[in-house]
C-alpha cells in the first residue's frame, strides 16, 4: 500500500504544471514562462521575473500566475520577484 502511495504522490508531482530547474522534474511551462536556465556564473539567463520556479519576461504574465494581476508590484531583484499587494482598506 505504500509503494502505490509513494507512485501516486511521484506521478502527481512529475505531471504537475510549472517549471523548474529541469523540464523533467514538474512538466511543461505554463503560458507566458520558461523554464529558467542557470549560467556558468550561478545566475539564471533570460529571466526577467521569477516565480514559483518559472521565468517570465512580462509584469503582465507573472502577475496572472500569481494571482493577482491587477495588484500586483515587481519588486527590483535580479531576477525580478512577484509581490501582490494587499487590498485597499476602507
Amino acid at each position: 500500500m505504500r509503494t502505490v502511495a509513494a507512485l501516486l504522490s511521484l506521478f502527481a508531482f512529475t505531471c504537475a504544471p510549472g517549471c523548474a530547474t529541469t523540464t523533467s522534474e514538474r512538466g511543461p511551462a505554463p503560458p507566458g514562462a520558461h523554464q529558467p536556465v542557470m549560467g556558468d556564473d550561478g545566475m539564471f539567463e533570460d529571466c526577467d521575473i521569477l516565480f514559483e520556479g518559472c521565468c517570465y519576461r512580462s509584469r503582465r504574465d507573472a502577475c496572472s500566475a500569481a494571482g493577482c494581476p491587477d495588484r500586483c508590484t515587481i519588486l527590483r531583484t535580479s531576477p525580478g520577484k512577484v509581490s501582490c499587494d494587499a487590498a485597499p482598506e476602507r
